[in-house]
This record gives C-alpha cells, sequence and structure tokens, in this order.
C-alpha cells in the first residue's frame, strides 16, 4: 500500500511538473508569434534580429535560450524588450530600433502581467502598450470603417491586439471581436456592438516601419477582410 502510495505521489508531482512547464520560445518557427511566460506576460517575436540600443547596465548574462531571456526581462520592471545574441541576453528599457542579424533573436513586450483589460469592466480606462502609446477601451463598440488588416489572436486577449496594432505602421484603432483583430487606419464613427472590443490609439505616434505581419502559443495570421463583412 505504500508503495502505490509513493508511486502515486511521484506521478502527482511529473503531471503537476509537466502543466507547470513555459512553452519554449523557438526560432526561427515562433517568428512573429506571440509567447507566453509563465507571469503571464506576452511578447511579440521576432527572430533573425537584435535591438541593439538600449541595454540595462550589467543586466547581460549567459542564457540557454530565448525563453529564459524573455523570463528575465518579465521579472525585471525596466525591460520592455530582450535580445538574446548567440548565448547572451540582452535586457533593453526602451524599443529601439531593429536590424537583421543572423545569430540573434529578440521579442518585444506586448503586456505585462495584470495589463489584460478586460470588457466591460475596463470600458473607459486607458491602457499603456508597450511602446508608450496609450489607448483608451472602448467596450462594446465598433468603429466603422478605416480598415487597414484582420489579424487572429487566438489568446483572446484585447491587449494582444492592442500589442500587434502599437507594432503595425498606420494603426490608431482596433475592434475585437472573439479572435479577430481588426487594425483601423483612423477612430471612425462608433457602432454599438456588445461583442465586440475596441480600443483607440490617443497618445504616442505609429510606427513607420511596419514590425508584424504578425505561445501559452498564439498565432497569429492576416486575413482580407470582404468588403461587405463588418467586425
Amino acid at each position: 500500500m505504500l508503495y502505490q502510495t509513493i508511486i502515486l505521489s511521484l506521478l502527482s508531482l511529473t503531471a503537476a511538473a509537466a502543466t507547470t512547464a513555459p512553452q519554449l520560445a523557438k526560432c526561427p518557427s515562433g517568428n512573429n508569434t506571440i509567447h507566453t511566460t509563465l507571469n503571464g506576460a506576452t511578447w511579440l517575436i521576432e527572430c533573425d534580429t537584435d535591438r541593439p540600443q538600449h541595454n540595462i547596465p550589467h543586466s547581460a548574462f549567459h542564457a540557454k535560450n530565448l525563453t529564459a531571456c524573455l523570463t528575465a526581462c518579465s521579472n525585471n520592471p525596466s525591460c520592455v524588450t530582450a535580445s538574446l545574441v548567440g548565448k547572451t541576453c540582452h535586457l533593453k528599457s526602451a524599443l529601439g530600433p531593429s536590424k537583421k542579424a543572423k545569430h540573434a533573436n529578440s521579442a518585444r513586450l506586448l503586456a505585462a502581467k495584470g495589463q489584460f483589460p478586460t470588457c466591460p469592466s475596463s470600458d473607459g480606462a486607458s491602457f499603456t502598450a508597450a511602446s508608450g502609446a496609450v489607448f483608451v477601451v472602448e467596450c462594446g463598440s465598433d468603429r466603422v470603417g478605416n480598415d487597414l488588416a484582420m489579424k487572429q489572436v487566438s489568446s483572446g486577449k484585447l491587449a494582444d491586439c492592442i500589442g500587434v496594432c502599437d507594432a503595425t505602421a498606420g494603426c490608431m484603432d482596433v475592434s475585437m471581436s472573439g479572435t479577430a483583430c481588426y487594425l483601423k487606419s483612423a477612430a471612425g464613427p462608433k457602432v454599438v456592438k456588445n461583442q465586440v472590443w475596441g480600443a483607440r490609439r490617443v497618445s504616442g505616434a505609429c510606427p513607420s516601419v511596419v514590425r508584424v505581419t504578425q505561445t501559452a502559443t498564439v498565432t497569429v495570421t492576416t486575413t482580407k477582410r470582404p468588403a461587405a463583412t463588418r467586425a
């Protein structure tokens, strides 16, 4: 009986370890996907990319993989992006310009733990994206027209939809229905739709270069929206 109890305890511990094991951020297969670290922060993976500026002093360390690098960044309140160059992880205090680099992989913070706006409780609240841009949450509202693209964000989190907009050239507004994230070039007329969560940029310039075409793992894909279909 004691032997069976020990075996069951070991099996329970193994199952718990498997449940809590972090999903690895991988390159190149994970390029332009969203990765979630164990503390709930979400990151946009940028493979073969380095962001060489804004290193946090004395923060570089040897990391076995990109996941370890992002975990360290998520535990540092000053860190908003990280670059793994070879096996050296560099933590960054700001989102500087990026450059292609064969032996470097980076990730930028989309939303930290506890920063996930939800509807209807977050209606009218301000949300600060990783770049510092501020968006106002609009629950139950769709902004008509001005569509840039539709991206599937399988996490279903408005914060991730806003993060994609924040990293997309010309994006000023989002409307999210389920996992469909509609990026918009301007905040058009507001239409009441209970199933839609929206957010509009109220401060912070749009990036001039598109950084996203767009892990748990969230796959983001771009789909052309039919002209007659609304979110």
